[in-house]
């Protein structure tokens, strides 16, 4: 991959994950499912049957809990290829009865389409629970 390529996919990437990682803080299944092709796929576990389209990732995404606080996100992209974009991934909530901080640590890989949609998405992730702040 020439490096001016690199240099683009690099910034279509951060881009995306941005994004995404605003989908994850706001819990907002419209802006998450805005950021897929209409056949792209959302696999969260590696053990999870991959979700494909745009409506069943936005239904997906409109079941998870909004009852949480102190969302965050962050991301650190790892690599580039021709197909892929590796990142680590870091988010961390506050469930709404405030007993626990949860933390999730992992890796995403993202497949991006020439419009910076995602054609292809696969998580892997470990958790902990701390007692809340």
């Amino acid at each position: 991959m020439c490096a001016l390529c690199a240099d683009r996919h690099h910034g279509q990437l951060g881009s995306w994950l941005q994004r995404f990682g605003r989908a994850w803080e706001e819990r907002d299944p419209n802006l998450a499912a805005a950021l897929f092709s209409d056949d792209g796929s959302y696999r969260e576990t590696p053990f999870d049957e991959a979700l494909r389209g745009t409506e069943k990732i936005r239904a997906y995404w409109a079941k998870l809990p909004k009852t949480r606080e102190d969302i965050g996100f962050t991301f650190a992209i790892l690599a580039i290829t021709d197909q892929w974009g590796i990142a680590h991934w870091h988010g961390c909530y506050t469930p709404i009865d405030g007993t626990t901080r949860l933390e999730l640590d992992g890796i995403l890989l993202v497949s991006l389409d020439d419009d910076g949609r995602c054609r292809e998405f696969q998580e892997w992730s470990n958790r902990r629970e701390l007692p809340a702040p």
